[in-house]
């Protein structure tokens, strides 16, 4: 579907999206938010179509969900089928920035693949050109506390063995769309550099970290190779009642990585919880599957890789806008902390 704008023939993955009550503008072309509320609808449609080729009659209300994720809505559809009315809701959600169809892809795909390894997450309905996605919504509750943080952490043990145990093959083809480590080294030096511009490291002890990083990714690399978040956060993924499992979603990050990536995140997030979080991946894990040798200091080393590169990414980004400037500063400071109180322990640094 083109709508005429401007002069220019627009399709829907032209348009960046702005807030409700906004313009959706990009570089010679804007756009109102009705006529791009009614390219999603479209998209909708012709989703639900796919599914049910006999509904007809769609008329349909929505509402932002942007609390819970950016960029995304909830869309309820209402349909005639077989001569009943019926309902079904579904999420929306865009992707944006530069590398925006690959994200769009890697989430979509990671969906599918826990879905296949029996663990929760919205089904996909449809992928739409290179930007947005088109997928289940699935009523839940957001979780937090020590419980919820022990559950997660003994979920995501099955979740790297089924990887590559049962998803083997699958993991194989995903792997295509999935992030991986090859640039962290970089990626991590990058970060002490604006750390240290900023006058939040010490010259010298940047100096150190950068002198010990190519170890300390070598013996990261020693674990075996599952797949994994890089964001294991309680805040992507809430709990569903009815079917009593967690729920995944905001898998933009999802990557073919080691598994103390993960448990680091949960550490970070939680440092008060570590003993259960360790406790509880170790119960489910199976050595014979996942090897992870001495994996209290293999977790010491994704805390460091991990909170560098928060804190290095909060500290590039003033304007990050989703958050105050006071949840920034903490963020940077509590990783940042974390990070370097374990370089300390593992005799990486010297402050």
């Amino acid at each position: 579907m083109l709508y005429q704008c401007s002069s220019m023939s627009l399709n829907a993955h032209q348009c960046s999206y702005l807030n409700k009550n906004q313009i959706y503008t990009n570089k010679k072309f804007t756009i109102c938010l009705s006529i791009m509320n009614e390219f999603n609808i479209e998209y909708v449609k012709e989703s639900i179509k796919a599914e049910r080729p006999n509904a007809t009659n769609f008329s349909m209300s929505f509402s932002d969900l942007s609390s819970i994720s950016n960029h995304v809505r909830r869309y309820s559809v209402s349909f005639q089928e077989n001569g009943k009315r019926k309902t079904q809701d579904v999420v929306y959600k865009l992707f944006i920035g530069d590398d925006k169809g690959v994200r769009m892809r890697r989430e979509g795909e990671s969906y599918n693949f826990l879905r296949y390894l029996g663990f929760g997450a919205p089904k996909v309905y449809s992928f739409q050109g290179n930007d947005s996605l088109i997928i289940e919504y699935i009523e839940g509750s957001k979780r937090d506390g020590t419980k919820f943080i022990g559950l997660m952490s003994s979920e995501l043990s099955k979740i790297h063995a089924k990887s590559i145990t049962r998803g083997r093959k699958r993991l194989s083809s995903l792997r295509s769309v999935l992030d991986d480590r090859k640039n962290i080294t970089e990626s991590i030096k990058s970060y002490l550099s604006i750390l240290q511009s900023k006058n939040l490291i010490e010259k010298n002890t940047s100096s150190q970290l950068h002198k010990k990083l190519k170890k300390l990714e070598k013996e990261l690399e020693e674990q075996t190779h599952t797949f994994c978040f890089r964001d294991y956060l309680p805040s992507n993924c809430f709990f569903d009642e009815k079917k009593n499992k967690i729920v995944y979603i905001d898998l933009e990050r999802a990557s073919f990585s080691v598994p103390t990536d993960d448990i680091s995140c949960l550490l970070l997030y939680s440092p008060e919880d570590a003993d259960i979080i360790i406790k509880s991946y170790q119960k489910n894990l199976d050595e014979n599957i996942i090897k992870i040798d001495d994996i209290e200091k293999k977790v010491d080393l994704s805390i460091i890789e991990k909170g560098l590169e928060v804190s290095g990414f909060f500290a590039n980004k003033e304007d990050s806008g989703y958050i105050s400037e006071k949840e920034r500063e903490r963020i940077i400071s509590k990783y940042l902390n974390l990070a370097l109180n374990r370089a300390v322990k593992q005799e990486l640094i010297k402050i």
